[in-house]
């Protein structure tokens, strides 16, 4: 989640965005590459533009809900108290006001709108329950509620199994999700598992990759047939395939039919794409990938990231079990 210091940064993005020193086009006769003069150029911002707070090129910021899950390590954009001067709190508490209340109202407004549609939760009882913690407004009911869906307590053998088959685990960090997976794969699982991992590349001197920071797929996955997935890049948000979409893995999908067991000279071993059902996907049925499965089998393909500073990429499976 953002914190207050971030809206500093977001800010000095924007601005570096929109603030260009030259356009480079092609020359109509030689098709080579032509610098023109920004003084005389149409596509150049106006100063008078492009130094306004926010000014120039629109851009829209969608910020989650800081009150249920406020941010880690960070000070949080609703905090009254008063940061220290010269840190990246006091510049982003500045940043987001200007962006909220425009200093000069004839020259930039700002438009709030309350993304408060729940997508992803249909249980009411649930739902109300999540709005008490968001509020700090949490009952008896809401805490026996939360109680009685715990492993432990269920009674019926039928809905423990299911509950074990179909649940997702919650924890802090991805290393006890680690623990978590490991043991699964270790101790319960006798199915055939593919394991993927990521590719990184860099031109950097010192041979660090910005990436194994930077970017949230995992280094190294396993997954099998009917595993429960996380999708972790938005691909058709509109249609349910977006980041944080559970699906079921249907087929890993190889270049040749050995699949992992191929060898030899030009010879590609390496998983290509996962077809994974996903159940909440809105695709239409005549746009449907594959003519023998249902249209919520999706393929998702291997994807390559580029840092920030676009020095280095990671190849990998956009998919975490």
């Amino acid at each position: 989640m953002m914190g207050q210091g971030d809206w500093g940064w977001l800010k000095h993005r924007n601005e570096e965005f929109r603030r260009q020193d030259a356009v480079v086009l092609d020359s109509e006769e030689q098709g080579e590459p032509v610098e023109q003069d920004p003084a005389q150029d149409d596509l150049i911002l106006p100063l008078d533009v492009s130094e306004r707070p926010h000014g120039g090129i629109p851009y829209v910021a969608v910020i989650g809900d800081t009150n249920q899950l406020p941010p880690v390590a960070k000070t949080a954009v609703y905090s009254d108290k008063t940061p220290a001067a010269g840190t990246s709190d006091a510049m982003g508490r500045v940043a987001f006001h200007d962006f909220l209340n425009p200093p000069d109202g004839t020259q930039a407004e700002s438009h709030v709108i309350m993304l408060n549609e729940v997508v992803r939760q249909t249980n009411e009882r649930f739902l109300g329950v999540l709005d008490h913690m968001r509020t700090g407004d949490v009952t008896m009911d809401d805490a026996d509620l939360l109680l009685s869906r715990h492993i432990d307590s269920l009674q019926d053998e039928n809905e423990k199994e299911k509950f074990l088959k179909d649940s997702l685990h919650l924890v802090p960090t991805w290393k006890a999700a680690s623990r978590i997976t490991h043991d699964y794969l270790q101790n319960d699982l006798d199915a055939p598992i593919a394991k993927v991992t990521a590719e990184f590349s860099s031109i950097r001197s010192d041979g660090n990759n910005c990436c194994v920071k930077e970017v949230r797929y995992p280094k190294q996955n396993a997954f099998f047939k009917d595993a429960k997935v996380m999708l972790l890049k938005n691909f058709l948000v509109e249609l349910g395939l977006m980041n944080g979409a559970v699906g079921t893995v249907h087929d890993p999908c190889y270049k040749t039919r050995d699949g992992p067991y191929a060898h030899g000279d030009g010879e590609d071993n390496k998983i290509q794409y996962a077809i994974v059902d996903f159940p909440e996907s809105d695709l239409p049925e005549t746009d449907k990938f594959f003519l023998d499965l249902p249209r919520t089998c999706i393929p998702i393909p291997m994807v390559e990231e580029r840092c920030e500073r676009k020095c280095c990429s990671v190849r990998a499976l956009p998919l975490r079990c």
